[in-house]
């Protein structure tokens, strides 16, 4: 497999280049990164925004979609899990923006997931529903209980939404893992987990970094029950997946049946 890859060639916020993983048409990029950032830095201090810019993109304005922002240390010491935010995001003249926000400052290193896909706006097309596949999860029989699923598989890139009723594991250990059916070999990307629990403080979300890769997912969850046992968790991203990419019209020859469950629930 051939990680199709752009590399900034700066940003405003004192890091190391990064490189995404790109599927560009005239009207749709996908992107797909993780960075940490260190908000005692200078350059963190003193942006209004996060920006990276590239030497060329296919769009050269997006509409508004979202990254998500993740801490690395609780609020508290009695608190169990990490917590963050969606951060609006767009694509402008070669330039990936993403909001910048100072709540989470006192928590770092703070680390940042792209799985987004940047719409141009204004469109006037008929909308065809295609590339939806049987999908579901195995692997994992008793503390998870999957609620809703879509997963629609493109030539060139992915599109997954995974809601649960529970998102616990069997026994005691917090590491979650299972086999999302239907998700290609060739998808490998950092994604965000969101918990269902977000009343314990009003800073921020429950959230997680999750991990696909050859479709098995995997990550760890908060050390308390209170994040995993209620309805309201799940996965929503979209992924690049490691193919040769000829900058041809993207096709699909998925037998564009609904998305349906076979395995655990």
């Amino acid at each position: 497999m051939i990680s199709i890859m752009i590399t900034s060639i700066s940003n405003n916020i004192g890091i190391a280049q990064v490189s995404f993983k790109d599927y560009q048409r005239e009207n749709l990029i996908i992107l797909n990164a993780q960075f940490e950032v260190d908000p005692s830095s200078e350059a963190w201090k003193n942006a209004d925004e996060i920006v990276f810019d590239f030497e060329s993109l296919l769009m050269r304005k997006s509409a508004d979609t979202c990254v998500y922002l993740i801490d690395s240390r609780p609020f508290t010491d009695d608190e169990k899990t990490f917590r963050g935010t969606v951060l609006r995001s767009r694509i402008s003249e070669n330039g990936l923006h993403i909001e910048k926000v100072d709540a989470f400052d006192g928590y770092g290193p703070l680390r940042f997931i792209v799985c987004s896909a940047y719409a141009k706006g204004g469109q006037r097309t008929e909308i065809v529903s295609d590339g939806f596949v049987t999908t579901g999860i195995s692997g994992n029989f008793s503390g998870t209980t999957l609620n809703k699923k879509c997963l629609m598989v493109k030539d060139g890139y992915v599109f997954c939404l995974l809601t649960f009723k529970k998102f616990g594991t069997d026994g005691s250990t917090v590491e979650q893992a299972f086999d999302i059916t239907g998700m290609p070999a060739d998808v490998d990307v950092a994604v965000p987990v969101v918990y269902s629990n977000g009343f314990i403080n009003t800073k921020g979300h429950p959230l997680a970094i999750g991990r696909i890769s050859a479709g098995h997912f995997t990550c760890t969850n908060p050390d308390s029950a209170s994040f995993t046992a209620n309805e309201g968790t799940f996965l929503h991203f979209f992924a690049v997946r490691d193919v040769a990419d000829d900058n041809t019209d993207d096709t699909n020859d998925s037998d564009g049946s609904e998305t349906s469950s076979d395995s655990t629930e």
